[in-house]
């Protein structure tokens, strides 16, 4: 799908970016999209219903650069279990060719994956929550199997 085959207004047509996401699976078609972290190729889910982005600590630690310092400590209290003493980061993810630097909560959510990964043979590094949904102006459009948001919208 490119931009010119989506009914946009001309005006944002011009200013908008769009990524290709692929599906897991038929029956759960959260979108799982291509980005850069670190410098190294990563696959991420984005999910609208994660209020924030994490990324797994197997990943943070293997491409871990020496100069990156935690803000802190991160608590996640989830319905079927709470995980404490994740730390927090702020890290650039290139997404498309816009590269914004966005607070991650580190831990160990690997197990959230495990299926996925065993089912679907693919590895993912983390989840893009509503927080940075939100903060790109992401639009998700299923029927098109893509994503798309302002390509100025850190202009100001």
């Amino acid at each position: 799908m490119t931009i010119e085959e989506l009914k946009i207004d001309e005006g944002l047509r011009e200013r908008t970016i769009i990524i290709p996401f692929s599906k897991y699976s038929n029956e759960t078609p959260s979108p799982i999209v291509s980005v850069s972290i670190f410098g190294q190729k990563a696959f991420m889910l984005v999910d609208t219903g994660a209020d924030i982005s994490y990324l797994t600590d197997n990943f943070f630690y293997q491409y871990l650069p020496d100069d990156i310092v935690s803000c802190g400590k991160y608590d996640i209290v989830g319905l079927l279990e709470d995980v404490t003493g994740n730390e927090v980061f702020n890290i650039p993810v290139l997404i498309e060719n816009i590269e914004v630097d966005h607070r991650f909560i580190v831990g160990n959510i690997n197990m959230a994956f495990e299926e996925l990964e065993e089912k679907h043979n693919i590895i993912l590094a983390g989840i893009i929550g509503a927080d940075l949904i939100s903060k790109m102006g992401m639009c998700i459009d299923f029927m098109n199997n893509v994503i798309w948001f302002k390509s100025n919208c850190y202009d100001n």
